[in-house]
Parts: C-alpha cells; structure tokens; sequence
C-alpha cells in the first residue's frame, strides 16, 4: 500500500475497503530519524510502533527508538543486524531498503508533522475497526454475544 488513500476508500482486492495511511509520511519520519536521531525526540512522546500502518516501518521504528533510548545511534548500519533475519524488512528489500530510507531524507523539520499524521491515521483505523464491530454486534441475532463492548481506548 502506498501512498495516502482516502477513509474507507474502495481499492483493494474485491472492492475491498483499504484503511487510511500514509506510506510516504511513514517513509519521511523513518528517514529523518535515521538521518538525525534528534528528529526521534520531536515524535517520541505521541507515536508508537503500533501506530505505522506498515509493520516493517513500525519495526524500524522501534528497533532504532531502542538504540536511541539506549545512548546509542540508530542508523542504518547499526540497524542492519537487527533486521537481517527479519522476514517482514527482506520483503521490502533488507539493509538496501535502510539505506534507502536514511538518503531520501527531505527536511527533519517536518518530522513532527509526519509522526501526527502517523497517529492520527492510526487513530482513524482503530475507529473504524470499531465501527465494523459495533455494527457486526448490533446486527447479531445471538442473544449470548454483547451488543456493546466496553474499555475501548484510543492510543
């Protein structure tokens, strides 16, 4: 999936409904916090792993906020044995897709922008995952399954 696709926008296979993301936001944060760890501190306090639409950017991003939390530098070089069994970042091309992330650094001035726009389409998912549950349980004709579910969060 790439690229910003609209809430609930059919596209997907069947005329499935694909999630709002934002590919290349996920790509632009990745890249200015390998380019400059300092851009990690600007997004550390609002996003998380879970909140990349794509796995492999949320495993990147965790791996390098734990070297960064750590003292240590997260670049691509550091993070390579990290991944080198990861089947998820082999996919998308290994150590190669690294390197390629930390050269197309735009601006890290923009990386707070990025990591809102990361949560926020995260946010947009769980309420529609929601949604979809709400409407299956008031739809049910089983008496035993909860019409309601409760201690729903956010974040």
């Amino acid at each position: 999936m790439t690229g910003t696709a609209p809430p609930l926008a059919a596209g997907g296979p069947g005329g499935a409904m694909v999630p709002p993301h934002n590919h290349e936001a996920e790509m632009a944060l990745l890249a200015a916090v390998l380019a400059d760890n300092r851009a990690y501190e600007r997004v550390a306090d609002i996003l998380r792993p879970e909140h990349f639409a794509d796995d492999a950017h949320g495993r990147i991003y965790d791996a390098a906020a734990g070297l960064i939390e750590r003292g240590r530098l997260a670049n691509p070089v550091t993070l390579k044995n990290a991944f080198e069994r990861d089947g998820a970042l082999k996919d998308v091309g290994g150590a190669k897709y690294l390197a390629r992330l930390a050269g197309a650094v735009v601006t890290l001035v923009n990386a707070e922008e990025y990591g809102r726009t990361i949560r926020d389409l995260y946010l947009r998912r769980r309420l529609i995952g929601w949604a979809r549950e709400l409407a299956e349980d008031a739809g049910a004709v089983d008496p035993a399954r909860p019409a309601v579910r409760k201690n729903r969060r956010l974040s």
